[in-house]
C-alpha cells in the first residue's frame, strides 16, 4: 500500500511535469555565429580536441598514416605540455592564462579569471574579431562581453517523449550487468542535445557539442569569408577521445563501438576538411593555426601520485607558411600550453617584445635539446566516494614523454571546491597515513 501510494504520488507529479514543461530563457550562451567566417586577411584558429593524449596520437598515426596529409606548412611538437589535468580548469586557462587552484567555487574562479586576465583583451585591441565555440560554462562574464558570438534570450523547451527515452536509456545503464553496458553509456552533453528543442526565429542557435554534427555543417554550408573585420580568432573545442567518444574515422556517429583512434583519426578529417576550404578560398598561408588538446589522459586520476606522462598533442602552422608543398614537420623541441599566448598574440601582429615581457615566448622559439623546465598541475581523483582531494604540482625536467622527468616540487593545495564532490579527507593526512603504514 505505501509502495502504491507514493507510486501515485510521484506518477502525478511526473505526468504535470511532462505536459507544462516550461520554457528555459538563458541570459548570456554562446551562439554559432560566425562558426564558419573567416577574415579576408589574417585568421588565427585553435582546435581544442579534448583529451588528446600524445600516446594516443602517435598510435593514431601508425594506424593512420595519413592523418597529417594536407597539413602543409605545420610543425608537429611531440615533447609538449598541458598545464591542468582536466577540462576544468584547461579550458578557462587557455583563455585567460589564470591558474586554477580549486579554492573557490567553480563560476567563482571563471569570472575571476576573465576579470584579472587581459589576454582576449589584448588580442580584442588588435582589431580581431573573437569567436569562442566551446561550453559557454567555461567563459566567465566579462568574456562575454569581449567575443562576438555572444548572445542573449537563448530560449529552449525540452521535448517530453525524447526525455523518456534518455531517462530509459540511463536506467538501462545503471541497471543492466557489466557486459551488456555499453550500448546504454550517455554523457550530459549529449542527453541534453536529444532532450532539447530550439525555439524557432533566433537570431544564431547555441553551440552543438557534437563533431559529427560539425563536420556535417562544415560541409554543407562552407566556410565563408568577410572583409568587415581584418582579423580573426577561432576557438574550437572537439569532443575528441574524451570517454563517450562516438565517431569513427570517417566522422560517421557509430556510438559505443567507437575507438579513441578512430575519433582521433575523425577529428582530424574534420580539420583537414577545414584547411581544404581555407585553401580553396585562398586564406589559408596567412593564417596561424593551432591543434592541440586540453588536458592529457586521465586513467590514472584516481591515484595520488601519476603513474604515466602527461604528454599531449600540438601541431602549429605560423603565418606565411604552407604554400611550398612542405608537409608537416616534427620538431623536438620542448614547449607546453604556456606558449600559445604569446604564439596566438604575435599572430595578430602583436610587438614581440611587450607580449614577451608579459606572455613569455612564442612555440616556434624553442629548439630541440633546449633545456628547460615546464609545470604541471594534477588534481588527483583520491576516490569515487571520496571526489577530489588534491591539487599537486609537478617539474617536467626534460623530455615530457619520459614519467622519470616527472617531480613532485612538494606544493600541493587542498581541493576545497571542485567539480565533483569535495572530499571530507586533506591531503596531509592522506600521507601522514602513508609514512606510518596505515
Amino acid at each position: 500500500f505505501a509502495s502504491l501510494t507514493l507510486i501515485v504520488m510521484q506518477l502525478t507529479g511526473f505526468l504535470t511535469n511532462f505536459f507544462s514543461f516550461p520554457t528555459v530563457i538563458r541570459e548570456r550562451y554562446l551562439s554559432n555565429e560566425k562558426q564558419f567566417e573567416l577574415s579576408e586577411k589574417d585568421n588565427t584558429l585553435v582546435f581544442i580536441i579534448d583529451t588528446l593524449d600524445g600516446r594516443d596520437l602517435e598510435e593514431a598515426r601508425k594506424k593512420y598514416p595519413d592523418i597529417f596529409d594536407g597539413l602543409d606548412g605545420f610543425t608537429y611538437y611531440p615533447d609538449a605540455t598541458s598545464t591542468h589535468s582536466r577540462t576544468y580548469p584547461s579550458i578557462p586557462y587557455l583563455l585567460t592564462g589564470e591558474l586554477c587552484y580549486f579554492d573557490k567555487p567553480y563560476m567563482q574562479y571563471v569570472n575571476e579569471a576573465y576579470e584579472n586576465s587581459s589576454y582576449l583583451e589584448d588580442i580584442r585591441k588588435t582589431g580581431c574579431n573573437i569567436g569562442l565555440y566551446t561550453d559557454d560554462q567555461y567563459v566567465g562574464d566579462k568574456g562575454m562581453d569581449l567575443i562576438d558570438n555572444s548572445a542573449d534570450h537563448h530560449q529552449h523547451s525540452v521535448a517530453g517523449e525524447k526525455l523518456i527515452r534518455q531517462m530509459t536509456k540511463i536506467a538501462l545503464f545503471r541497471d543492466m550487468p557489466y557486459a551488456f553496458k555499453a550500448p546504454f553509456v550517455y554523457d550530459s552533453a549529449k542527453v541534453n542535445k536529444k532532450i532539447v528543442q530550439m525555439a524557432d526565429g533566433l537570431p544564431a542557435r547555441a553551440i552543438v557539442y557534437d563533431d559529427d554534427v560539425f563536420y556535417k555543417v562544415l560541409r554543407r554550408s562552407k566556410l565563408q569569408t568577410s572583409g568587415e573585420y581584418d582579423r580573426a580568432l577561432r576557438f574550437y573545442h572537439f569532443w575528441g577521445p574524451h570517454p563517450g567518444h562516438t565517431i569513427d574515422e570517417n566522422v560517421k556517429d557509430i556510438g559505443p563501438l567507437s575507438t579513441a583512434a578512430q575519433s582521433i583519426r575523425g577529428d582530424f578529417k574534420i580539420i583537414q576538411e577545414y584547411i581544404s576550404q581555407m585553401k580553396a578560398l585562398g586564406i589559408y598561408e596567412r593564417a596561424t593555426i593551432v591543434i592541440t588538446a586540453d588536458h592529457g589522459t586521465s586513467v590514472s586520476d584516481k591515484r595520488l601520485e601519476i603513474d604515466n606522462t602527461r604528454a599531449v598533442a600540438m601541431l602549429v602552422k605560423k603565418a606565411g607558411t604552407g604554400n611550398n608543398g612542405v608537409g608537416c614537420q616534427i620538431s623536438e623541441a620542448p614547449v607546453a600550453h604556456t606558449d600559445l599566448f604569446a604564439t596566438i598574440l604575435e599572430s595578430f601582429g602583436a610587438d614581440p617584445a611587450e607580449v614577451e615581457e608579459r606572455y613569455g615566448r612564442p612555440i616556434d622559439s624553442y629548439r630541440p635539446g633546449e633545456q628547460r623546465i615546464r609545470y604541471y598541475y594534477h588534481t588527483a581523483h583520491y576516490s569515487d566516494i571520496d571526489g577530489e582531494i588534491a591539487l599537486r604540482e609537478y617539474m617536467i625536467d626534460g623530455d615530457a614523454r619520459v614519467l622519470a622527468n616527472y617531480h613532485l616540487t612538494g606544493r600541493n593545495w587542498d581541493v576545497l571546491y571542485s567539480e565533483r564532490a569535495v572530499s571530507k579527507h586533506r591531503l596531509s593526512e592522506v600521507l601522514n597515513k602513508k609514512r606510518i603504514g596505515q
